[in-house]
């Protein structure tokens, strides 16, 4: 499937190291076998892929899983690791991910259905647990017409709205002072009880709020299905694109809880810039402002 875009975007591929383009599925292995040797690792990077990459014929870029527990010197230290192997104007930094870019191990300069094509690609390294980060980072690539983003982006509306324990009262911003929800991240899936605070000397309500772990975090997939649904026969394939996610919201919710989980998804949506750029399911494209339907 194509991603189903209002418009395609110009550019296609990574944006955080200049002079990047997209990579063919044809020229992944060897790159990234080519990029094991140059950093002298004793695992071949082709089986640490995550997102789309190596799921549609062209991809923007590499993501990449270093396992923490193997590396254990941190970001920072893998950082000068890259700079000292390919020099800093080809390394960037974003968070705790890092950017590469890196030259394409038998670039076939004769593909050139998406742009730009420049004999380079953005390597992005994430920092985890593999099997966890493969999961999180997971795309349906084309077996859907939505990006992976998509998909995070709605179980975490889901995980928002569905099965929500709030207190009546409000703080000075009308959130409610506690509440118990799940949350889905990079850390994992758990429940948490979120507090509003108080400032001790004048009383008036602060914008930070606590949060203090009930449950998890969960990192099986089929659980989480379950707990997130409230349903035993909820299993990770509902979890596996925005598609299924919106077939098991139909499926697994009632009908006032659906409307609640489209609205928030929506706004997910709205709230990613790239999000406002796709055609969307009438139960989503309601929600949206109207000029942005």
């Amino acid at each position: 499937m194509k991603l189903k875009y209002k418009t395609p975007p110009e550019s296609e591929g990574g944006a955080a190291v200049p002079g990047c383009g997209t990579i063919h599925i044809s020229e992944i292995k060897a790159t990234l076998t080519k990029l094991s040797d140059d950093l002298e690792f004793p695992f071949d990077l082709n089986e640490y892929t995550t997102g789309s990459t190596g799921k549609r014929d062209f991809s923007g870029d590499i993501d990449l899983v270093i396992d923490d527990k193997w590396w254990g010197h941190g970001v920072t230290a893998f950082r000068e690791n890259l700079e000292k192997v390919f020099s800093k104007e080809n390394v960037a930094r974003n968070g705790d991910m890092l950017h590469l870019k890196y030259p394409i191990v038998s670039y076939k300069e004769e593909l050139q259905e998406a742009q730009p094509r420049t004999g380079f690609v953005q390597i992005d390294f994430n920092f985890g647990n593999p099997d966890w980060e493969k999961f999180y980072h997971h795309s349906p690539g084309a077996d859907s017409e939505y990006k992976g983003a998509h998909r995070n982006l709605a179980i975490a509306a889901i995980s928002a709205v569905v099965g929500v324990l709030e207190a009546p009262e409000r703080d000075s911003q009308n959130r409610p002072i506690q509440l118990v929800r799940w949350i889905f991240g990079s850390a994992g899936f758990k429940m948490v009880m979120r507090r509003s605070l108080q400032d001790p000397r004048s009383g008036d309500w602060l914008k930070k709020q606590q949060d203090a772990v009930l449950a998890g975090p969960h990192y099986d997939p089929d659980t989480i299905a379950e707990l997130l649904f409230r349903d035993e026969r909820a299993t990770s394939a509902d979890l596996f694109s925005l598609e299924t996610l919106l077939a098991a919201v139909d499926k697994y919710l009632g009908l006032v809880e659906k409307e609640r989980v489209y609205k928030r998804i929506a706004s997910n949506f709205y709230d990613w810039k790239d999000g406002r750029n796709f055609l969307y399911p009438d139960e989503i494209s309601k929600y949206f402002p109207t000029d942005d339907k």
